[in-house]
C-alpha cells in the first residue's frame, strides 16, 4: 500500500479512480527533485510540469495534458530515463495510473499524453543544459528562453493546485 499526503491507502496494484487526487499530485510533484536530485538546485517534477504547461513556446499543446504527464510519479516516483526505457514493465505500470489519473482529473483519453513528448524532450536537453555539470546536451537543442525559478515545494504545490484549477474549468 501507498500512504498518500492526504491519508489515502493506495494498493498500487490496483488503483482506482477514488484514489486519485490532485492535492496528492501537487504535494508528491512539489517535494520530488528532477534529475534524481542531480542537479546544481531544488527543481521539482511541479515546477517542471508548471513550465510546461505555461511556456508560451508551447502553446499548440494542450496545458492541462503538459501539466498532468508526469502526474503518476506523485505516486510511484521518478526512474531517470536510461533506465525507465530498459524497464517495459515499469512503463506499463506508471501507463496504468496514468490512466487512471486522466480518466479522474481530465476529459481526454490517456493517448494525449503521447502527444507532448517532444515538449518534454525539449525541456529535458534545456534542463539538463542548464542544470547538470557536463551535460553533453548540444546547444543546439536548449531552448534558452525558456524560465526556470527553482521553486520552494510549498510554493511549487501552490502553484500547481492553482495552475490545475484554472485549466481544468476550460474542459
Amino acid at each position: 500500500m501507498i500512504t498518500t499526503f492526504t491519508g489515502k491507502n493506495i494498493d498500487p496494484f490496483n488503483v482506482k479512480l477514488n484514489d486519485i487526487c490532485i492535492e496528492d499530485i501537487a504535494h508528491g510533484l512539489s517535494l520530488l527533485c528532477r534529475y534524481n536530485g542531480q542537479c546544481n538546485g531544488f527543481y521539482s517534477v511541479a515546477e517542471h510540469s508548471i513550465i510546461m504547461a505555461t511556456y508560451s513556446g508551447f502553446r499548440e499543446w494542450h496545458p492541462l495534458a503538459m501539466l498532468l504527464h508526469d502526474a503518476a510519479e506523485a505516486y510511484i516516483g521518478d526512474i531517470i530515463r536510461p533506465i525507465k526505457q530498459k524497464l517495459p514493465q515499469f512503463r506499463q505500470f506508471e501507463t496504468n495510473f496514468m490512466t487512471v489519473i486522466t480518466y479522474k482529473l481530465t476529459n481526454f483519453l490517456p493517448s494525449i499524453f503521447d502527444t507532448v513528448k517532444e515538449p518534454d524532450n525539449i525541456m529535458l536537453a534545456t534542463e539538463a543544459f542548464w542544470m547538470l555539470k557536463n551535460s553533453n546536451t548540444p546547444s543546439f537543442l536548449v531552448n534558452a528562453k525558456i524560465p526556470f525559478y527553482y521553486f520552494d515545494p510549498l510554493e511549487a504545490e501552490k502553484r500547481f493546485l492553482q495552475l490545475y484549477k484554472e485549466l481544468s474549468c476550460h474542459i
